[in-house]
Protein backbone atom coordinates (compact mmCIF):
# COMPACT_ATOMS: atom_id res chain seq x y z
CA UNK A 1 0.00 0.00 0.00
CA UNK A 2 1.59 3.45 -1.18
CA UNK A 3 2.24 5.52 2.12
CA UNK A 4 0.57 9.46 1.67
CA UNK A 5 3.65 12.08 0.80
CA UNK A 6 3.97 15.56 2.55
CA UNK A 7 6.18 18.69 1.07
CA UNK A 8 7.18 20.80 3.72
CA UNK A 9 8.04 24.30 2.36
CA UNK A 10 9.85 27.38 4.00
CA UNK A 11 9.26 30.39 2.48
CA UNK A 12 10.41 33.60 3.08
CA UNK A 13 10.11 37.28 0.99
CA UNK A 14 10.37 34.07 -1.81
CA UNK A 15 7.77 35.63 -4.35
CA UNK A 16 10.38 35.89 -7.27
CA UNK A 17 10.56 32.31 -7.74
CA UNK A 18 7.99 30.85 -6.08
CA UNK A 19 5.59 30.06 -8.42
CA UNK A 20 8.11 27.74 -10.40
CA UNK A 21 9.43 25.35 -7.66
CA UNK A 22 5.19 24.88 -7.11
CA UNK A 23 4.75 24.12 -10.41
CA UNK A 24 7.39 21.87 -10.37
CA UNK A 25 6.23 20.14 -7.10
CA UNK A 26 2.30 20.09 -8.80
CA UNK A 27 3.45 18.54 -11.72
CA UNK A 28 5.49 15.64 -10.32
CA UNK A 29 4.80 11.86 -11.96
CA UNK A 30 4.00 11.10 -8.32
CA UNK A 31 1.70 13.68 -6.79
CA UNK A 32 2.50 14.72 -2.57
CA UNK A 33 -0.93 14.22 -0.79
CA UNK A 34 -0.32 17.75 0.88
CA UNK A 35 1.88 20.59 0.46
CA UNK A 36 2.34 22.29 3.58
CA UNK A 37 4.09 25.55 4.25
CA UNK A 38 5.97 27.92 6.88
CA UNK A 39 6.20 31.43 5.95
CA UNK A 40 8.06 33.54 8.57
CA UNK A 41 6.80 36.97 7.88
CA UNK A 42 7.09 37.60 4.68
CA UNK A 43 7.06 41.43 3.09
CA UNK A 44 6.59 40.52 -0.87
CA UNK A 45 3.99 39.16 -2.74
CA UNK A 46 4.74 35.51 -0.66
CA UNK A 47 1.62 35.18 0.69
CA UNK A 48 -0.71 36.32 -1.86
CA UNK A 49 1.05 33.26 -4.30
CA UNK A 50 -0.02 30.59 -1.29
CA UNK A 51 -3.49 32.06 -1.35
CA UNK A 52 -3.61 31.37 -4.80
CA UNK A 53 -2.15 27.95 -4.66
CA UNK A 54 -4.38 27.07 -1.83
CA UNK A 55 -7.77 27.99 -4.28
CA UNK A 56 -6.10 25.82 -6.70
CA UNK A 57 -4.59 23.27 -5.58
CA UNK A 58 -5.12 23.18 -1.24
CA UNK A 59 -1.63 24.36 -0.41
CA UNK A 60 -1.81 24.67 3.41
CA UNK A 61 0.24 27.63 4.47
CA UNK A 62 0.87 29.10 8.30
CA UNK A 63 2.43 32.23 8.79
CA UNK A 64 5.11 32.58 11.80
CA UNK A 65 4.06 35.50 14.34
CA UNK A 66 7.20 37.26 14.03
CA UNK A 67 10.58 36.12 11.73
CA UNK A 68 12.62 33.29 14.02
CA UNK A 69 14.78 32.57 10.57
CA UNK A 70 15.45 29.21 8.63
CA UNK A 71 16.34 26.51 10.86
CA UNK A 72 12.89 27.61 13.23
CA UNK A 73 10.87 27.96 10.15
CA UNK A 74 11.54 24.24 8.45
CA UNK A 75 11.36 22.94 11.89
CA UNK A 76 7.68 24.64 11.91
CA UNK A 77 6.67 23.22 8.88
CA UNK A 78 7.87 19.32 9.03
CA UNK A 79 5.84 19.97 12.39
CA UNK A 80 2.37 20.77 10.34
CA UNK A 81 2.64 17.96 8.06
CA UNK A 82 0.58 14.72 8.84
CA UNK A 83 1.49 12.52 6.28
CA UNK A 84 3.85 9.04 6.20
CA UNK A 85 6.82 10.85 4.19
CA UNK A 86 8.19 14.10 4.26
CA UNK A 87 10.06 15.56 1.47
CA UNK A 88 11.87 19.08 2.10
CA UNK A 89 11.47 21.69 -0.70
CA UNK A 90 13.12 25.11 -0.50
CA UNK A 91 11.06 28.34 -2.04
CA UNK A 92 12.96 28.57 -5.34
CA UNK A 93 14.30 25.46 -7.00
CA UNK A 94 13.21 23.50 -9.81
CA UNK A 95 12.55 19.62 -9.38
CA UNK A 96 12.24 17.32 -12.03
CA UNK A 97 9.39 15.10 -12.82
CA UNK A 98 10.93 12.03 -10.78
CA UNK A 99 12.50 13.53 -8.08
CA UNK A 100 9.00 12.59 -5.76
CA UNK A 101 8.44 8.86 -7.11
CA UNK A 102 12.21 7.83 -7.26
CA UNK A 103 13.24 8.86 -3.54
CA UNK A 104 9.98 7.77 -2.48
CA UNK A 105 10.27 4.05 -3.85
CA UNK A 106 14.08 4.21 -2.15
CA UNK A 107 12.73 5.33 0.53
CA UNK A 108 10.13 2.38 0.66
CA UNK A 109 12.93 -0.21 -0.16
CA UNK A 110 15.27 0.55 2.71
CA UNK A 111 12.50 1.27 4.85
CA UNK A 112 12.83 -1.29 8.15
CA UNK A 113 11.10 0.14 10.56
CA UNK A 114 13.33 2.47 11.85
CA UNK A 115 14.33 6.37 11.20
CA UNK A 116 15.10 6.47 7.74
CA UNK A 117 16.15 9.78 5.12
CA UNK A 118 17.21 9.41 1.53
CA UNK A 119 18.57 12.77 -0.06
CA UNK A 120 19.95 13.02 -4.05
CA UNK A 121 21.57 15.37 -5.73
CA UNK A 122 21.43 18.42 -7.93
CA UNK A 123 22.55 20.58 -10.91
CA UNK A 124 22.83 24.36 -10.73
CA UNK A 125 21.09 26.98 -12.07
CA UNK A 126 21.31 30.61 -11.93
CA UNK A 127 18.94 33.09 -11.20
CA UNK A 128 17.39 33.15 -14.57
CA UNK A 129 17.18 29.32 -14.75
CA UNK A 130 19.95 29.16 -16.88
CA UNK A 131 21.96 25.98 -16.10
CA UNK A 132 25.53 26.77 -14.73
CA UNK A 133 26.88 23.25 -14.17
CA UNK A 134 25.71 20.03 -15.26
CA UNK A 135 26.81 16.65 -13.75
CA UNK A 136 26.53 13.27 -14.20
CA UNK A 137 25.02 10.97 -11.84
CA UNK A 138 27.28 9.94 -9.17
CA UNK A 139 27.03 6.47 -7.13
CA UNK A 140 25.06 5.41 -4.23
CA UNK A 141 26.09 5.53 -1.29
CA UNK A 142 24.82 4.48 2.27
CA UNK A 143 25.88 3.98 6.14
CA UNK A 144 26.18 5.94 8.51
CA UNK A 145 30.15 6.99 8.20
CA UNK A 146 28.80 8.39 4.57
CA UNK A 147 27.44 11.38 6.60
CA UNK A 148 29.41 11.14 9.33
CA UNK A 149 32.65 11.25 7.64
CA UNK A 150 32.23 13.34 4.81
CA UNK A 151 34.77 16.04 3.87
CA UNK A 152 33.83 20.08 2.53
CA UNK A 153 31.18 21.44 0.99
CA UNK A 154 28.44 19.35 -0.96
CA UNK A 155 30.26 15.93 0.02
CA UNK A 156 27.73 15.07 2.49
CA UNK A 157 25.14 14.56 0.47
CA UNK A 158 22.38 16.37 2.94
CA UNK A 159 21.26 19.02 1.05
CA UNK A 160 18.05 19.92 2.66
CA UNK A 161 15.99 20.20 -0.30
CA UNK A 162 17.21 16.68 -1.31
CA UNK A 163 15.60 15.29 1.86
CA UNK A 164 12.90 12.69 1.74
CA UNK A 165 11.90 10.92 5.42
CA UNK A 166 9.73 8.89 7.13
CA UNK A 167 7.70 9.49 10.05
CA UNK A 168 9.23 7.45 12.66
CA UNK A 169 12.51 10.13 11.71
CA UNK A 170 10.00 13.07 11.38
CA UNK A 171 8.64 13.00 15.01
CA UNK A 172 12.57 12.11 16.36
CA UNK A 173 13.56 15.04 15.12
CA UNK A 174 10.98 16.73 16.61
CA UNK A 175 11.23 15.37 19.90
CA UNK A 176 14.62 15.94 19.99
CA UNK A 177 14.35 20.06 18.88
CA UNK A 178 11.36 20.41 21.67
CA UNK A 179 13.59 18.37 24.09
CA UNK A 180 17.14 20.35 23.26
CA UNK A 181 16.16 24.29 22.03
CA UNK A 182 19.76 24.47 21.64
CA UNK A 183 19.78 22.44 18.86
CA UNK A 184 17.94 25.19 16.48
CA UNK A 185 21.33 27.32 17.16
CA UNK A 186 23.83 24.75 16.67
CA UNK A 187 23.50 23.18 13.78
CA UNK A 188 21.52 23.92 10.09
CA UNK A 189 18.22 21.78 10.88
CA UNK A 190 19.24 19.67 7.01
CA UNK A 191 22.36 18.34 9.17
CA UNK A 192 20.20 17.29 11.89
CA UNK A 193 17.95 15.64 10.23
CA UNK A 194 20.80 13.26 8.33
CA UNK A 195 22.90 12.90 11.15
CA UNK A 196 19.82 11.65 13.40
CA UNK A 197 19.06 9.31 10.63
CA UNK A 198 22.12 8.17 10.39
CA UNK A 199 23.34 7.67 14.15
CA UNK A 200 19.91 6.20 14.63
CA UNK A 201 18.26 4.16 11.22
CA UNK A 202 19.44 4.60 7.58
CA UNK A 203 20.46 7.13 5.58
CA UNK A 204 20.93 6.52 1.62
CA UNK A 205 22.26 8.86 -0.54
CA UNK A 206 21.08 8.59 -4.16
CA UNK A 207 23.71 9.91 -6.66
CA UNK A 208 20.55 10.75 -9.28
CA UNK A 209 20.49 14.26 -9.49
CA UNK A 210 16.94 15.01 -9.60
CA UNK A 211 16.54 19.12 -9.16
CA UNK A 212 18.00 22.23 -10.15
CA UNK A 213 19.36 24.21 -7.57
CA UNK A 214 18.94 27.94 -7.80
CA UNK A 215 22.26 29.71 -7.05
CA UNK A 216 21.11 33.90 -6.27
CA UNK A 217 21.62 36.49 -4.25
CA UNK A 218 19.19 35.83 -1.05
CA UNK A 219 19.49 32.21 -0.31
CA UNK A 220 21.77 32.69 2.40
CA UNK A 221 21.91 29.59 4.28
CA UNK A 222 23.44 27.74 1.16
CA UNK A 223 26.27 30.69 0.47
CA UNK A 224 26.71 30.28 4.02
CA UNK A 225 27.22 26.47 4.37
CA UNK A 226 29.09 26.67 1.18
CA UNK A 227 31.98 28.42 2.42
CA UNK A 228 35.10 26.60 2.28
CA UNK A 229 37.67 27.43 5.01
CA UNK A 230 40.82 28.71 3.19
CA UNK A 231 44.15 26.62 3.72
CA UNK A 232 45.88 29.42 5.84
CA UNK A 233 42.81 29.54 8.35
CA UNK A 234 43.22 25.50 8.22
CA UNK A 235 46.68 25.39 8.91
CA UNK A 236 46.10 28.44 11.77
CA UNK A 237 43.71 26.90 13.60
CA UNK A 238 45.81 23.28 13.24
CA UNK A 239 42.80 21.12 11.73
CA UNK A 240 42.84 17.79 10.34
CA UNK A 241 43.83 18.29 6.46
CA UNK A 242 41.10 16.19 4.33
CA UNK A 243 38.98 15.16 8.11
CA UNK A 244 35.97 16.75 8.61
CA UNK A 245 35.43 20.49 9.36
CA UNK A 246 37.18 21.46 12.42
CA UNK A 247 34.13 23.18 13.69
CA UNK A 248 31.76 19.80 13.18
CA UNK A 249 34.14 18.21 15.19
CA UNK A 250 32.82 20.03 18.22
CA UNK A 251 29.28 18.74 16.90
CA UNK A 252 30.26 15.31 17.73
CA UNK A 253 29.98 15.84 21.76
CA UNK A 254 26.74 17.58 21.42
CA UNK A 255 25.03 14.66 19.48
CA UNK A 256 26.22 12.67 22.53
CA UNK A 257 24.57 14.89 24.99
CA UNK A 258 21.14 14.80 22.88
CA UNK A 259 20.76 10.84 21.74
CA UNK A 260 21.40 8.32 24.54
CA UNK A 261 23.25 5.30 23.30
CA UNK A 262 20.70 2.93 23.24
CA UNK A 263 18.96 5.16 20.52
CA UNK A 264 22.78 4.93 18.42
CA UNK A 265 24.08 2.05 16.25
CA UNK A 266 26.53 1.06 18.07
CA UNK A 267 29.46 1.53 16.10
CA UNK A 268 27.94 5.16 15.22
CA UNK A 269 28.38 5.58 19.17
CA UNK A 270 31.78 4.71 18.86
CA UNK A 271 32.39 6.58 16.06
CA UNK A 272 30.83 9.53 17.40
CA UNK A 273 32.86 9.34 20.92
CA UNK A 274 36.02 8.93 18.89
CA UNK A 275 35.47 12.21 16.93
CA UNK A 276 34.35 13.66 20.51
CA UNK A 277 37.49 13.60 21.85
CA UNK A 278 39.96 14.50 19.31
CA UNK A 279 40.60 17.79 20.65
CA UNK A 280 40.69 16.52 23.89
CA UNK A 281 44.76 16.54 23.79
CA UNK A 282 47.78 16.99 22.00
CA UNK A 283 47.33 17.65 18.32
CA UNK A 284 49.36 14.48 17.35
CA UNK A 285 47.42 12.68 19.92
CA UNK A 286 44.29 14.06 17.44
CA UNK A 287 45.92 12.77 14.63
CA UNK A 288 46.53 9.81 16.00
CA UNK A 289 42.88 9.19 16.83
CA UNK A 290 41.65 9.95 13.64
CA UNK A 291 44.19 7.68 11.70
CA UNK A 292 42.52 4.65 14.42
CA UNK A 293 39.09 5.08 12.71
CA UNK A 294 38.24 2.39 11.21
CA UNK A 295 35.53 3.78 8.46
CA UNK A 296 38.23 5.63 7.20
CA UNK A 297 39.30 3.82 3.84
CA UNK A 298 43.55 3.29 3.76
CA UNK A 299 43.94 6.03 0.99
CA UNK A 300 41.77 8.58 3.06
CA UNK A 301 44.18 8.03 6.23
CA UNK A 302 47.49 8.19 4.43
CA UNK A 303 46.07 11.64 2.74
CA UNK A 304 45.21 12.88 6.20
CA UNK A 305 48.49 11.82 7.70
CA UNK A 306 50.47 13.26 4.91
CA UNK A 307 48.51 16.35 4.18
CA UNK A 308 48.26 17.25 8.44
CA UNK A 309 52.14 17.00 8.24
CA UNK A 310 52.80 19.21 5.50
CA UNK A 311 50.33 21.56 7.11
CA UNK A 312 51.84 21.73 10.02
CA UNK A 313 54.98 22.07 8.49
CA UNK A 314 53.75 24.84 6.55
CA UNK A 315 52.35 26.67 9.90
CA UNK A 316 55.57 27.28 11.46
CA UNK A 317 55.99 29.68 8.55
CA UNK A 318 52.53 31.15 8.96
CA UNK A 319 52.84 31.94 12.25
Amino acid sequence: MKKTISIAMATYNGAKYLREQLESIYNQDMLPDEVVVSDDGSKDETLSILEEYHQKYGLKYSVNAGKHGVNFNFFRAISLCSKDVIAISDQDDIWLPNKISVSYYKLAEIDNGKPGCVSSLCNHIDKEGNLIQSQKDDVDTSGYSSTLLTYGKGQDRSQGCSLMFNRKLANLVLDKVKMYPEIETTMYYDGFIAFTAAITGVKYNLGKRLMLYRHHGTNVLASEKQKTPSIAWRIRKNDFFMFIPQSRIAKFSKLLEWFDKKEMHQEAYSLCQKIAYIDKGSHFLGLMKILSIKELTMFRRIEIFCGTLVMDFIKIFVH
